[in-house]
């Protein structure tokens, strides 16, 4: 992250004029407005922002239909509203700052950038390498693609863009009512945290990941092998969920539903502990070893224990199935 109000000068002359409040030294500052576009049919190469230093880049309202390429440097970028505009950064730690109703799209290069988009965007991100951080404002269309590093990504409401990180230790926050695949990359323990009215997937990294998903989610989860957390909220309707290999915690809240007949909900091999809510009309496997099981009153779906010396405490108003798989279970009433 590029710290602006980190720099200070550690020994200042008294007899020296007041310093630049913005302690980046910045080469050129170069504007760009509605006068440099192109169109649709013939995109214009604007050519004055590819200079080797720290330069300031701003463009005003209404400039689109241009290709931007920086140089090395620690650039800032900024757009006002209703600007699109494709973006190539060079090497260095670059800020960019990205309007509402933008259309713009960003390839930047593998350093640690700092990006901040408005409402209404459309254009796709991409930050390679390096250990970003994104914060996107409501209602984005575009894809999200970070390569590799410890990257940390904030969406709000009604994202429907896709988001692919790279290898590292990701940490991604998603508002509510998104509609999107999430995917993320081996190499790190990644965290997901999703509001309530997810419509989508989400697939992880053999790692030891943690999803969170608040109530009235429909879709599917794969976090793939690991020691994985995963939280499902109230009233999901899920297309399955496959932990994977590892020592997994699941729970899913009260009034879980399910899509199909099929056997939906998967723990894989691993000493798991599977959650599952009130009124609860789920087909799940717990699959290998010592599992514990946990189910909430008024369940009606039906649980395989798989193999090995599994306990299960039920609830009240039990009218589902149980199978055993083999071992030696212990079923609580």
């Amino acid at each position: 992250e590029i710290d602006y109000d980190a720099v200070v000068d550690p020994d200042p002359d008294p007899e020296d004029p007041a310093p630049d409040p913005d302690p980046i030294d910045f080469g050129y500052t170069i504007e760009i407005t509605a006068a440099d576009s192109g169109t649709a049919v013939a995109i214009e190469d604007f050519t004055a922002a590819d200079l080797p230093s720290n330069n300031q880049i701003y463009a005003y309202s209404n400039a689109e239909f241009i290709n931007v390429e920086t140089n090395t440097g620690n650039d800032r970028i900024t757009t006002e509203d209703d600007v699109s505009i494709n973006f190539v950064t060079g090497s260095g730690s670059d800020e960019i700052i990205f309007g509402n109703n933008s259309g713009s799209t960003l390839v930047s290069s593998d350093s640690i950038d700092v990006v901040t988009v408005g409402d209404n965007s459309s254009g796709n991100i991409t930050t390679n390498g390096g250990g970003d951080i994104l914060t996107v404002g409501s209602n984005n269309s575009g894809t999200l693609s970070t390569g590799s590093g410890d990257d940390i990504i904030t969406i709000d409401d009604l994202a429907t863009g896709n988001i692919l990180t790279g290898t590292g230790a990701d940490t991604i926050e998603l508002g509510s009512s998104a509609n999107l695949d999430i995917t993320t990359e081996d190499g790190g323990d990644d965290s997901i945290t999703v509001g309530n009215s997810f419509n989508g997937t989400i697939t992880t990294s053999t790692d030891n990941d943690t999803i969170v998903i608040d109530d009235d989610f429909q879709g599917s989860v794969d976090s793939s092998d690991g020691d994985d957390l995963v939280t499902i909220g109230a009233d999901a309707i899920v297309t399955s969920v496959n932990t994977g290999s590892g020592n997994d915690t699941l729970t899913i809240g009260s009034g879980s539903n399910q899509e199909g007949t099929a056997a939906t909900i998967f723990t894989g091999s691993g000493e798991d502990t599977i959650n599952i809510g009130n009124n609860g009309f789920t087909r799940f496997d717990a699959g290998a070893d010592n599992d514990i099981i946990n189910v909430g009153s008024n369940f009606s779906g039906t649980i395989e224990t798989g193999l090995g010396d599994d306990i299960i405490y039920i609830d009240e108003n039990f009218v589902g199935t149980i199978n055993n798989s083999g071992g030696q279970d212990t079923i609580f009433s």
